[in-house]
């Protein structure tokens, strides 16, 4: 499945041709089910197999490759395949660049309401132990932690569960989303604030999309480096785990507003 591509081969349709083999390779699993194992719906998965999509998202790309088996060093594979897409990759990743992506299988447990939070205490903390589950999570998170050491990320010696890998690992943006969206939701704290231990803000505003927005990234890709530094650096290790999320994104899609929809 790691196979190059011709040059004269388009995106669209190695993509296609990926999952076509994939289906031919796996003959006892229905679309719908490779839709799930890629972490897609089922329609984006048919659409892009049938050359419906023309231009696919990076996520899109991603989710298809590490689907059908791109294993290793993606961003060399898409230098040497899809050049276009490898910048894209570079610009969407840059803070991240030397992180590997964990297999999907795995990635699902950080999207789930009812395993995310202790998937990311254990790959957050040193270690967890069976009594601090059991602790926090009770049954049910002895029941996930099982399931979790099914996979090659964990482990457990003794009375301690860990995670294996000292690398920083990466997730497509779908799994990011929902990540973030249930980490706020599930541990942020709004009675908290006058502790000075939390803080949370927002803003809209009108502005020119293909002027601004680069801008504020690069704004978010600097804050992202200087607090990741900072939660390395000796004098601040500790035994708290602590979370931040840096987002941006247009209100509604500016094709919208300009064709006088919103969708």
């Amino acid at each position: 499945m790691d196979a190059m591509v011709t040059h004269t081969t388009t995106l669209c349709e190695a993509l296609g041709e990926r999952i076509r083999s994939y289906k031919v390779d796996h003959p006892n699993l229905s679309g719908t089910q490779v839709a799930k194992k890629f972490n897609m719906s089922a329609s984006s998965l048919n659409r892009i197999e049938n050359g419906d999509v023309r231009v696919p998202t990076i996520d899109q790309v991603l989710k298809v490759l590490r689907g059908t088996g791109a294993t290793g060093d993606l961003l060399k594979y898409l230098d040497e395949n899809y050049p276009i897409i490898a910048e894209t990759y570079r610009d969407l990743y840059s803070h991240n660049l030397k992180s590997t992506f964990v297999d999907v299988q795995f990635e699902k447990f950080f999207e789930n309401r009812d395993t995310f939070l202790l998937s990311l205490l254990l790959v957050t903390k040193d270690h967890l132990t069976r009594s601090e589950i059991d602790f926090l999570f009770g049954l049910e998170g002895q029941t996930v932690i099982n399931k979790l050491l099914e996979s090659k990320y964990v482990k457990e010696e003794g009375n301690k569960v860990y995670f294996v890998s000292n690398e920083s690992l990466q997730m497509d943006q779908e799994t990011l989303k929902k990540l973030l969206s249930l980490t706020l939701e599930k541990c942020y704290r709004a009675d908290q604030i006058n502790k000075g231990l939390n803080y949370l803000s927002f803003k809209s505003s009108e502005v020119n999309l293909e002027k601004a927005m680069p801008k504020v990234i690069n704004i978010l890709k600097e804050a992202h480096l200087k607090i990741s530094n900072l939660m390395n650096q000796n004098e601040n290790k500790g035994s708290d785990s602590i979370f931040f999320g840096l987002v941006a994104d247009s209100l509604v899609e500016k094709q919208t507003i300009a064709s006088g929809r919103l969708q």
